[in-house]
């Protein structure tokens, strides 16, 4: 398997891309107007397909199921990872929550190393040696051990 810096950029990119197809959903139902359709929406004169703007946003859902849903199982490998099947596991339990959560923040909710900054109120440089002590444990534990909140390293 890849290292953690690997999976976790993977999460991002998962992360990244169900935000985008959420925005695009979201975006796609604002447009459509109350009940789907709008005597705006019929051309003068002719028929038209006053549901032609919830169509295509059925289409649109329809054609990123799969990416959705990979996405979705990706950043639930993840939260797996990071907090364990049951919650209370993972990382968090092997490690420590701080390093857990720090992972999260920056790869599931892709927060910046300046805005963590701020969040934690401590230097950027506090934040970035977080991530890469976090994402060094789990190299070293294994993604298995770690999953299941164990420390093999200590």
């Amino acid at each position: 398997m890849a290292g953690a810096e690997d999976f976790f950029e993977r999460v991002w990119d998962a992360s990244k891309d169900r935000e985008r197809i959420r925005r695009t959903i979201d975006s796609m139902r604002s447009r459509e107007g109350v009940g789907g359709a709008s005597l705006d929406s019929m051309p003068r004169g002719g028929f038209g397909n006053p549901m032609g703007k919830v169509d295509a946003r059925i289409d649109f859902e329809v054609l990123t199921k799969s990416a959705l849903e990979e996405a979705e199982r990706t950043i639930g490998e993840a939260r797996d990872l990071l907090f364990g099947v049951d919650g209370c596991s993972g990382l968090a339990k092997a490690f420590g929550s701080k390093y857990a959560e720090v992972l999260y923040l920056r790869y599931v909710d892709r927060l910046t190393i300046g805005g963590m900054s701020t969040l934690y109120g401590c230097a950027q440089n506090t934040v970035r040696d977080r991530v890469r002590v976090a994402l060094d444990f789990i190299d070293s534990n294994g993604f298995e051990a770690t999953r299941d909140g164990r420390n093999d390293v200590s």
